[in-house]
């Protein structure tokens, strides 16, 4: 079974990949990267399903071994 992951711990990964907070509306956060030049969104909840979580590394641009970091 798969690791479950929550919007805080998703966001503070992507804070060590070099991601910054752009801004927060209600139980979203908006994380920017100008190195990877993308942005992405992410929802804080208590688990967030794995289809989720795969579209937002995805579209943070992260590698197969980054993601496999925080979902191994």
């Amino acid at each position: 079974m798969p690791k479950t992951v929550s919007g805080l711990d998703l966001v503070k990964f992507l804070k060590k990949k070099g991601f910054e907070l752009y801004s927060r509306k209600c139980s979203h956060v908006k994380l920017i990267s100008i190195e990877r030049n993308t942005k992405t969104i992410i929802p804080m909840h208590k688990e967030i399903a794995l289809g989720t979580i795969n579209s937002i590394l995805k579209q943070a641009k992260l590698s197969e071994k980054e993601i496999n970091e925080i979902l191994g």
